[in-house]
């Protein structure tokens, strides 16, 4: 293997910047192993933060309270979750931001890691992730997150998830240009080096995010917690409106559903229900869903050659080989999106909607309804129904009280559709008298299924 040689300085915020030359790489492990190198000395001097949670630790360890490796390691993952709180010592938007970052990592080392657990690792990082974003979105204040989905994108690839890891890596670069933490260049480093991003594709990236953040105003105190200031913001638009996203997007594929983050699908919901243009908002909200399911690429406003028929969303599954994903949806299915506040969707546009789908063959089809679907006696059910016992074409409403219930239940988008299609095959779950419908199961999904 090649040495390599960096050359490194302090820069005025305290980090040691570092050069990597990469022009003497035989291998994609050669870059990795100066990647791993720069990574780990892009860091805040923290050695005496780091030594205190060491000693937090042991005391954990040496309790007899707590004598089996998982209720130690479960002890340490609520402190870390209490400690990201508003008013916690790891609050990211308190003093010592870093705080709960270095807990996480220093106690997966020590209770998680030696078993080999590390989904469980990966839930705590994905909690964190949404934890943080959701207090930028309380306080409208911004927070970076590029230290948490940096950390996620080495621990999926260290354990063969690499377009999971990818596509942690593009949060990443985009977090680093909305925070103004460009100079760490982690999310570049990893694009190039492990996943083969050209600069072409993460110099375009950048510039989405400076745009993004160019959206955000010029004022003193910017909203932080509209889209534009998540970084999910800029990987969609990036990946699924952009032509060298789409190129990049081949590198992000995954047997896995991505992260659903619910920060930012609130505030993407915000902006349908309050923001101008509510119709292509509400298609955003679709078009981001979509895009969590695995190998899924949705493109928008397709119109048909003879110009008769437009489409709001069309989602192709990029996967090279059969999945549950592709059999349960196809290998495209068609999306609409009502977002009409005071009336429900009735027989006429979901009748149209399946003519379409089966003018296109596709035999899976959402529709997204603020208010669900109506018709008089339930006459737009009866017409999903009696497509699906024709001819198998499966269409599924989704409300606006399906999507509070994913961020409520913390469930994943992919589990909402299966219940729903579940609903159309073989009706609704029997329930006990008084007990509130739930198409979803409570708790977090992402341990009950061991992936997210």
């Amino acid at each position: 293997m090649n040495a390599f040689k960096f050359r490194s300085q302090v820069g005025a915020d305290g980090l040691l910047h570092l050069n990597v030359n990469t022009e003497l790489a035989n291998t994609t492990a050669d870059v990795l192993v100066a990647i791993s190198r720069a990574t780990s000395e892009l860091q805040p001097v923290t050695e005496p933060m780091i030594s205190e949670i060491d000693s937090e630790l042991e005391k954990i360890e040496s309790d007899p309270k707590y004598r089996d490796f998982d209720e130690r390691a479960q002890v340490a993952h609520d402190k870390a979750i209490a400690y990201c709180k508003k008013g916690g010592r790891g609050d990211p938007l308190g003093s010592e931001p870093e705080w709960s970052w270095y807990w996480a990592d220093r106690a997966a080392a020590r209770f998680i890691r030696p078993h080999q657990w590390w989904q469980q690792e990966e839930a705590l990082f994905r909690e964190l992730w949404d934890l943080f974003g959701a207090r930028q979105a309380d306080e409208k204040k911004p927070v970076s997150r590029s230290r948490i989905s940096h950390h996620l994108a080495e621990l999926l690839h260290r354990h063969g998830e690499p377009g999971l890891a990818c596509r942690w890596e593009l949060h990443t670069h985009a977090d680093e240009v909305l925070h103004g933490s460009i100079s760490r260049r982690w999310g570049k480093l990893w694009l190039y080096g492990a996943f083969g991003i050209s600069k072409a594709s993460f110099d375009r990236l950048r510039k989405i995010a400076e745009e993004r953040r160019a959206a955000l105003g010029t004022s003193a105190t910017p909203d932080w917690s509209a889209p534009d200031g998540f970084p999910e913001e800029a990987v969609r638009r990036f990946m699924f409106e952009d032509e060298q996203g789409k190129l990049a997007f081949s590198k992000a594929l995954s047997r896995r559903e991505f992260h659903l983050s619910r920060p930012y699908l609130q505030s993407l919901m915000y902006k349908a229900e309050s923001g101008k243009d509510p119709g292509r908002r509400f298609e955003d909200v679709a078009s981001y869903l979509c895009s969590l399911l695995p190998g899924c690429a949705p493109r928008r406003n397709l119109l048909d050659e003879e110009r008769v028929s437009e489409y709001d969303l069309l989602v192709r599954n990029l996967l090279p080989e059969d999945s549950l994903t592709s059999q349960l949806f196809g290998r495209h299915f068609l999306v609409e999106c009502k977002n009409w506040r005071k009336k429900s969707v009735g027989t006429a546009h979901v009748g149209y909607f399946l003519l379409r789908m089966a003018y296109t063959s596709t035999s899976f089809g959402v529709i997204f309804a603020h208010n669900g679907i109506s018709g008089e006696g339930g006459a737009a059910q009866a017409l999903i129904r009696q497509a699906r016992s024709r001819d198998g074409t499966c269409c599924v409403p989704i409300t606006v009280a399906d999507l509070k219930s994913l961020i409520r239940n913390r469930a994943e988008f992919g589990d909402l559709l299966v219940a729903k299609i579940d609903e159309v095959r073989f009706g609704r779950p029997k329930r006990a008298p008084g007990a509130k419908r739930s198409l979803l199961p409570s708790g977090d999904t992402t341990r009950r299924r061991g992936s997210p």
